[in-house]
């Protein structure tokens, strides 16, 4: 939940892909950064590796990399290359140690990126800033460089400093696609956001690349986020058509009629992306699948659908870290789902699966920060389950455990979880100051937050400031398992509160 640690499963497909380059400048260049020499053949598929991920292709990036690494396993380009598509935490844990290993063969670029890719498993941000200004020191006409920033200073929320980023990788390489989706991405989900901006920088993707799938997904997205959704839908039809293959593109159309109450249209839409998406895939595709209940006040229906997901994934054709990291997603939507809905006599036997698949992705990873943080992550749900049960007390001893376990991790967003579940238990305390003051130092991009937020100023007195998260709530229009259980309180939320706000 923290980005502080390694980003979720959907999160991995998402944050990677936007951290690599789509093309290569020559065969010992790397848009403007000095790289290993591959054999020919390996550098086709290194070019289309990248080319792969910037359609957003994740598995068939994965797939050309790991021929790299078994064809040249000493050159530690082919490992680089691999950290930025690992399918689980597991994955990138040991690819990113092998080119570490080996990264002594390698370009000065080599070594830094190897560095900054080993930070994420520590939670070191510091080190990544650090490791980033070194790389645009060494190579300041390089737009991976500051496409590396930029993804650097919008995972900490430095977004302005992100964007200055993105726009300078743009003026160096106006043809690469993937600098302006970034930004786009950026303008999409980062704070202040802008989604007429994102809008133009995924329309100017579409214009360099029109058979780019990944951009007329994107555009879809700053469409939906303006509450176009009929435009949204045609970009996304359009993705569908150029790409009939893309779980992604139909997911996204399952959204949308979704929101437009569309709900049969809507589940054919995701049995569509579950029969033509990947296996590796369909895990996180299937999830969304069963949120689309959520919407209809059916709660009942997505603990069963999520159920039967975390049953069937043992039959997937798929590794068992990939296993492991999807069954890891799909019970935190179910915990998530049953805490919220009230559900404790469930949860708790959920919360005991999902503890037990994260200590044996810790005992493969085996690294003391990544081990602080999955462990902290665990008392941010277990902190949950005792707040929802009225244990406030016991909750508050696990918050502290919880800010403990962290206190060693180099990232400036390491308590955002801590203040969101003592902002919980504060609002379930009636103290409407103490959460307020605890939310405000919570992930104010995370639509949980903002909707529990939204209540305590609501109760503190606050009228116009809920208001205006409870709107912002409502229209977010963007799927995930929080935003299903609270979209519809909050429209009601927003009517009721704009009369009590605006006519006093």
């Amino acid at each position: 939940m923290n980005r502080s640690k390694l980003p979720q499963p959907i999160g991995w497909l998402v944050f990677f892909t936007f951290l690599v380059p789509s093309v290569l400048a020559s065969p010992n260049q790397f848009r403007g950064i000095p790289i290993s020499t591959l054999t020919p053949q390996q550098q086709v598929n290194l070019e289309a590796g990248f080319a792969a991920l910037e359609q957003n292709k994740y598995m068939s990036a994965n797939r050309l990399f790991t021929q790299i690494v078994q064809q040249q396993p000493d050159n530690p380009i082919g490992w680089i290359a691999l950290t930025w598509a690992p399918t689980s935490a597991e994955q990138f844990d040991k690819v990113a140690d092998k080119a570490q290993k080996l990264k002594a063969k390698g370009t000065q670029a080599e070594q830094i990126v190897a560095d900054i890719q080993s930070t994420y498993i520590q939670g070191d941000v510091e080190q990544r800033l650090a490791l980033t200004e070194k790389l645009i020191k060494a190579f300041p006409k390089s737009s991976l460089a500051w496409w590396i920033k930029g993804n650097v200073h919008g995972e900490v929320k430095q977004n302005d400093e992100a964007r200055l980023a993105y726009e300078k990788a743009t003026k160096i390489a106006p043809n690469e696609v993937m600098s302006y989706i970034a930004m786009g991405t950026n303008y999409l989900f980062g704070e202040p956001k802008n989604f007429s901006k994102a809008e133009q920088m995924f329309l100017k993707a579409t214009h360099i690349e029109p058979a780019n799938t990944n951009a007329h997904i994107s555009l879809g997205d700053a469409r939906r986020a303006q509450n176009k959704l009929d435009l949204a839908l045609e970009d996304y039809t359009r993705a569908s058509l150029l790409e009939p293959q893309s779980g992604s593109a139909f997911t996204k159309k399952g959204h949308v009629n979704t929101f437009l109450g569309k709900y049969d249209d809507a589940q054919r839409d995701y049995q569509t992306a579950i029969n033509v998406g990947e296996p590796e895939n369909t895990i996180f595709l299937g999830n969304y699948k069963a949120f689309a209940h959520l919407y209809q006040n059916k709660p009942e229906k997505s603990v069963q659908e999520l159920q039967q997901w975390l049953t069937y994934i043992d039959s997937l054709p798929i590794e068992e870290h990939q296993k492991i990291q999807g069954k890891i997603f799909t019970t935190t939507n179910l915990a998530m789902i049953q805490l919220h809905t009230g559900q404790l006599d469930k949860v708790a036997d959920t919360l005991k699966q999902r503890e037990a698949l994260i200590e044996h992705q810790i005992e493969k990873v085996d690294d003391k920060m990544f081990n602080r943080i999955q462990r902290a992550d665990i008392h941010f749900y277990r902190g949950y389950l005792q707040a929802r049960q009225g244990n406030l007390t016991v909750a508050t001893d696990t918050a502290d455990k919880m800010q403990q376990l962290l206190t060693p991790v180099k990232d400036p967003q390491k308590l955002e979880n801590y203040h969101e579940l003592m902002g919980f238990i504060s609002l379930r305390s009636e103290n409407w100051d103490n959460a307020v003051a605890h939310y405000n130092k919570a992930d104010q991009e995370k639509i949980y937050v903002k909707y529990h937020k939204a209540m305590a100023l609501e109760q503190k007195g606050d009228k116009k400031a809920a208001h205006k998260l409870y709107v912002e709530v409502k229209d977010y229009n963007f799927n995930s398992v929080d935003y299903a259980l609270v979209r519809a309180d909050a429209m009601e939320k927003s009517r009721f509160v704009t009369a009590m706000a605006f006519n006093q």
